[in-house]
């Protein structure tokens, strides 16, 4: 009996982690003008997590900044 209980319960909390669908996703890759485009005049952010970062670059290297610190550091290089 307690044997089945837990897997009820197990199967209960499985199914709570399931992403409920109503519609079907249609993600898409954005690149080049249109990555440009989709970005310009606004603020990516999820309301919590994301601030505004200073970009600050050295040639081919750019790193943001968060709060007078280096939060993210990468090389640029052209798309092949």
């Amino acid at each position: 009996m307690r044997s089945a209980l837990a897997s009820g319960f197990l199967c209960g909390l499985v199914a709570l982690s399931l992403p409920v669908s109503g519609a079907e996703e249609r993600w898409r890759k954005v690149k080049g003008a249109s990555l440009q485009s989709l970005f310009q005049d606004k603020e990516f952010g999820d309301g919590v997590h994301f601030e505004c970062y200073l970009v600050q670059q050295d040639g081919v290297h750019v790193r943001l900044m968060l709060n007078g610190s280096e939060a993210w550091y990468g090389t640029l290089q052209k798309v092949p």
